[in-house]
Parts: structure tokens; sequence; C-alpha cells
């Protein structure tokens, strides 16, 4: 498994679903590389969920998708 070269933390987005948090995995991922990896973090599945169908739209690389306790992790890598 790839070291994350960012880490996002969704964990204070309690209160967001969708667009709010995604909006934030949208501007992270931009700022990466290419075959940079993003891994967003959340305890709301709904995250989880919108940044595994996102990153299906834009074309990401889901690389990692799995739960570590009560939080979800979804790594995504920047196409090369």
């Amino acid at each position: 498994m790839p070291d994350p070269t960012v880490v996002l933390d969704l964990s204070g987005a309690e209160q967001e679903c969708g667009d709010p948090a995604l909006e934030r995995v949208r501007r992270a991922y931009a700022a990466l590389r290419e075959g940079e990896v993003l891994e967003a973090r959340s305890p709301i599945a709904e995250h989880a969920f919108a940044v595994r169908a996102w990153a299906r739209r834009v074309g990401a690389e889901t690389v990692t998708d799995e739960r570590t306790g009560p939080v979800a992790v979804v790594r995504v890598r920047r196409p090369r």
C-alpha cells in the first residue's frame, strides 16, 4: 500500500454531507501531482461513498477502500 501524499481528515465534517466534504476532497486532489495519493478519512459512511463515486467519475484510481474501526479510509491516486 503506497504512503499517502496528502491525508484529509473529514471527521470534523460530521455536520457536512456530500458536497461540502467532497469539495475539500476535490481541492486536495487538484493539488496532487501525477502518481500522488490522497487519503480521505471519515467516520461517516456517506463521505466514503461520495469519494468512491467521485473517483470513478474523474478517473482517479482507488488504491484502498477500507474501514479502520469507526473510520472509513479511501485512498485515491492521481493518474500518471
